[in-house]
């Protein structure tokens, strides 16, 4: 008695289409059980409740895309800008005086350190516009 399910050939599918279909029927399954079951909105509202505002922050505006995209990259660039002039700023100084590392070190910190004011004026003045 032939196989229904059976190819022309006589070959029933076997192992590929079969762990196929049963990982399918699993990943179906998994998504409809109650408690996975994604929660209402009203539910969410409530849990909202608690917070001052409810209302759009201003930061999460519309086009403001592209002033955050100068603000990160103004970031980046001032942090690489000056830690990269303290460490050649020390290192040429450790070339005149024949301390190879210290100053370096020196030139990092300081570098890093000013990069770091930089990055925190830039932010403030950022957040001063956007009130």
């Amino acid at each position: 008695r032939p196989d229904p399910d059976a190819d022309p050939d006589g070959h029933t599918g076997g192992g590929a289409d079969r762990i196929s279909t049963v990982m399918a029927r699993r990943a179906a399954s998994r998504y409809h059980r109650p408690h996975h079951a994604p929660r209402p909105l009203a539910a969410l509202h409530v849990q909202l409740l608690h917070f001052s505002r409810l209302d759009r922050s201003t930061m999460i505006e519309p086009g403001r895309g592209m002033a955050y995209a100068a603000l990160f990259s103004e970031i980046g660039l001032s942090l690489l800008v000056t830690t990269l002039l303290g460490v050649l700023v020390g290192y040429w100084a450790d070339g005149q005086l024949g301390t190879l590392p210290i100053f370096v070190i020196v030139g990092f910190l300081a570098g890093a350190g000013a990069g770091t004011m930089m990055i925190y004026r830039l932010v403030s003045r950022f957040l001063r516009t956007i009130e």
